[in-house]
């Protein structure tokens, strides 16, 4: 079956400064939702648009939705989308595509919670290894997330879907055992009927770690307008303490949900790191407070 176009959808200006009232400003096609129950993009786009009027610009974003990881590599890549952002595990991104290394949510989206059904989620809570996880359990992933080859790669038994929405569908059916999702994403989905019905909860106790987050990516032609000022906004929110706002805004209740003190973590040992990736910069335990460092690979 042939997909139809990526719908489009301009959004009015977010957190416009006084001072743009009235100016005009300036157009981004911005990688969207993939479907109508998908919430993942609401930050880094407000992300996004904060960094770029701390560098005194104004953006109106065009969001270009249905897209997947792939599709916004490509998308990018043509120029047909200025912004998407795409996860720090997949490799190099196509030529045409430039990359702000910079993880947006501090690592957040590598601290992992699983997704079982009721009946089995005691029996998962007490695994005490990542060996024993990968042995025991099947799991569930979307056909285009960057890092799937990894896992399998690592012995896991995935079982996919190129619809985001069928993944929890098909582990309530028991077409496999567990989903994990970032601590940043699992809770608007636990909570939205539309996609986990009473029979799926979060496994207790425990909780999955590697160096996954993602990068804002730019087009080509996009990248030699908004790179620079988009670094140099994002500096600047780091620096004077909004970023820290914003994500705890955004995330402090999930990661206070998640209660991670209550939590054994499995480092998902040998899932590797691509060059150029900075580790020092995975430190979302310490911007949120907690106790005790996540280990990173050297």
């Amino acid at each position: 079956m042939t997909r139809g176009l990526p719908r489009r959808e301009v959004l009015p200006l977010l957190l416009a400064p006084a001072w743009a009232h009235g100016a005009p400003s300036a157009r981004l096609r911005v990688a969207g939702a993939r479907d109508a129950n998908d919430q993942r993009h609401l930050f880094t786009q407000t992300l996004a648009v904060l960094a770029l009027q701390a560098a005194g610009l104004s953006v109106q974003l065009e969001q270009v939705t249905d897209l997947s990881q792939n599709r916004i590599a490509l998308e990018l890549a043509a120029g047909r989308l200025d912004l998407g952002t795409l996860s720090s595990a997949g490799g190099s991104p196509p030529p045409g595509v430039e990359v702000l290394r910079v993880p947006l949510r501090r690592g957040l989206l590598g601290l992992r919670l699983m997704l079982a059904r009721r009946d089995q989620a005691l029996e998962v809570s007490k695994v005490n290894s990542i060996d024993a996880l990968r042995k025991r359990f099947s799991f569930g992933y979307g056909q285009d997330w960057r890092d799937l080859e990894r896992f399998r790669g690592l012995g896991f038994r995935m079982v996919t879907s190129n619809n985001y929405s069928s993944l929890f569908q098909m582990l309530s059916t028991s077409r496999f055992d567990l989903l994990h999702r970032g601590v940043n994403e699992i809770w608007p989905e636990v909570d939205n009927p539309k996609l986990v019905g009473p029979d799926i909860v979060v496994v207790p106790g425990l909780a999955l770690f590697y160096p996954l987050d993602d990068y804002f990516c730019l087009s080509r032609q996009a990248a030699s307008t908004w790179l620079a000022p988009l670094r140099q906004g994002l500096q600047t929110l780091m620096r004077d303490g909004r970023y820290a706002k914003l994500f705890k805004a955004h995330f402090g209740p999930a990661l206070a949900r998640a209660d991670m003190a209550q939590r054994r973590v499995l480092h998902v040992v040998g899932y590797g790191v691509d060059p150029g990736t900075p580790l020092e910069s995975f430190d979302v335990m310490e911007l949120q407070g907690t106790t005790g460092r996540l280990q990173l690979p050297s």
